[in-house]
């Protein structure tokens, strides 16, 4: 181990700038990573958003057809213009 020192004080260039490009390239390769994770997550909570939006209209259209059919066995719901109809 002892050996190195001269090893390295004869050469402290080639350490300090290799030493210098494994930093960066480690700082970049983290902050990489940061932004990949950064726009995943923004990805994951917008199709969430979305799918909550989905949901309720889905619901509240179920409401609607529900609502049809509980007036009464004259009222049926038209599927093609999504109207309730009365006979």
């Amino acid at each position: 181990m002892l050996s190195l020192i001269p090893l390295v004080l004869s050469n402290w260039r080639v350490f300090l700038y290799g030493g210098t490009a494994i930093a960066l390239g480690l700082w970049a390769w983290h902050e990489y990573d940061a932004i990949l994770a950064k726009g995943a997550q923004q990805a994951i909570e917008k199709v969430e958003k979305d799918n909550a939006k989905s949901g309720s209209a889905a619901d509240a259209g179920e409401a609607e057809v529900k609502a049809c059919y509980a007036r009464g066995p004259r009222f049926s719901w038209d599927r093609t213009r999504s109207v309730c109809v009365g006979s």
